[in-house]
């Protein structure tokens, strides 16, 4: 994914969370809290996360409701990364703040799939 391509909601939901001030990316844990990201709370209570993302790159802000195809912003290589990307995590909370991933299912080469890690959503 080149920086700057189009970044578009998975669900409806409310974004609960915006960082877009970061232009810093490096290849180790040292630039992890410098990733710019979108966070989206959906009405099963599951959270969306969009990671990643160019300095200035989101298109929404905390308080807006989104719908699922919407531009909501664009990508980067901010954070703990070696080159441009997206980062999509589904999540749920439990105690103590701690995240819980929620399999999800993507259309990769026309068939419904959940991704493993390291898999691609649509064909390169």
């Amino acid at each position: 994914m080149n920086e700057g391509t189009g970044v578009y909601a998975i669900r409806e939901g409310l974004v609960v969370d915006v960082k877009e001030d970061s232009n810093v990316g490096c290849p180790s844990d040292e630039c992890l809290k410098m990733a710019n990201y979108i966070t989206v709370l959906h009405d099963d209570h599951s959270f969306a996360e969009y990671a990643h993302l160019k300095k200035n790159g989101a298109l929404v802000k905390a308080g807006d409701k989104i719908k699922r195809g919407d531009l909501i912003g664009y990508s980067g290589k901010t954070g703990w990364a070696t080159g441009a990307h997206l980062h999509v995590e589904v999540y749920t909370r439990n105690r103590g703040d701690r995240k819980t991933s929620v399999s999800t299912y993507y259309k990769a080469g026309g068939k419904k799939t959940i991704l493993k890690k390291g898999d691609r959503p649509v064909n390169q």
